[in-house]
């Protein structure tokens, strides 16, 4: 038994490493992407903070002199008139949050990555399934922003024992699969809750589907409906042993044209 958890332990993290590998291109923009506009926003922020100083000035210097000259309320009037401040009031507070959800994005992107990159001490823990699948779709997230929307219905779950990045490897394969069977852009459906064999959780989407030949190959080693060239067709095997290691299953029901749905389950100990 203590070899087969070995085994699969290794298996991982070498599987792991090469997805981080094939989504390395995806993740370096799911950086830029919110440093780009944390950066852009900071830009404006400057300009409308000197501005606004400038402004301040004039009215500190006309106030310290007291005098009541026609010249110098031009002078505040003509500075006003530069100084936008409807746009600036207008324009700060969307700043603000853009940039504070921006580097609140940066921040979780590279804290689940390093988690998941991380070596395991191997042994299961009492962990909280939906911060568990929250962390797969944040790593998943370069894969499936432009193919689907995800949509989650989260039931009333107990903690489960289990091997955090080995749930999150076989949650990021079914999630990244799911993403490439759609086309253009569609839907992902996270559904959880309590069935007769422990805690469920199904990833539908509404892509090409696989016909009932794939269905019955979808867990062999080296079997993929990808190109060649695109995955090594060991993802969901993996993920079918992770499972038998967690006393868990994993299955799936599909039909061409309809979509796919994966039911992974875990015993409630």
């Amino acid at each position: 038994m203590n070899n087969q958890v070995n085994k699969i332990h290794h298996i991982t993290q070498m599987e792991k490493m090469a997805t981080l590998g094939t989504m390395a291109s995806g993740v370096i923009h799911e950086i830029n992407t919110p440093l780009a506009y944390v950066s852009a926003n900071i830009n404006a922020l400057s300009g409308y903070f000197y501005d606004m100083l400038s402004k301040l000035d004039h009215y500190e210097n006309c106030e310290t002199q007291r005098v009541n000259d026609n010249s110098k309320l031009r002078c505040i009037c003509e500075k006003k008139n530069n100084v936008n401040l409807d746009l600036i009031k207008q324009d700060l507070p969307d700043l603000l949050r853009e940039t504070r959800d921006g580097i609140s994005l940066l921040k979780k992107t590279v804290l689940e990555l390093g988690k998941f990159s991380h070596p395991e001490r191997g042994r299961k823990e009492r962990f909280d399934l939906h911060k568990v699948l929250e962390s797969a779709i944040s790593i998943s997230n370069a894969k499936i922003r432009n193919k689907a929307v995800v949509v989650k219905e989260l039931g009333d779950i107990p903690l489960v024992n289990l091997i955090r990045n080995q749930i999150i490897h076989v949650f990021i394969n079914i999630l990244v699969n799911a993403a490439h069977s759609i086309n253009s852009f569609g839907e992902i459906r996270i559904r959880t809750g309590r069935s007769d064999e422990g805690v469920f959780v199904d990833i539908v989407d509404n892509g090409r589907g696989m016909s009932p030949e794939e269905c019955a190959h979808v867990f062999d080693a080296f079997f993929t409906t990808k190109p060649i060239g695109q995955g090594t067709g060991l993802g969901l095997s993996l993920a079918q042993e992770i499972m038998q290691n967690h006393g868990g299953t994993i299955g799936v029901k599909s039909e061409l044209g309809k979509g796919t749905r994966f039911r992974v389950t875990l015993p409630v100990e």
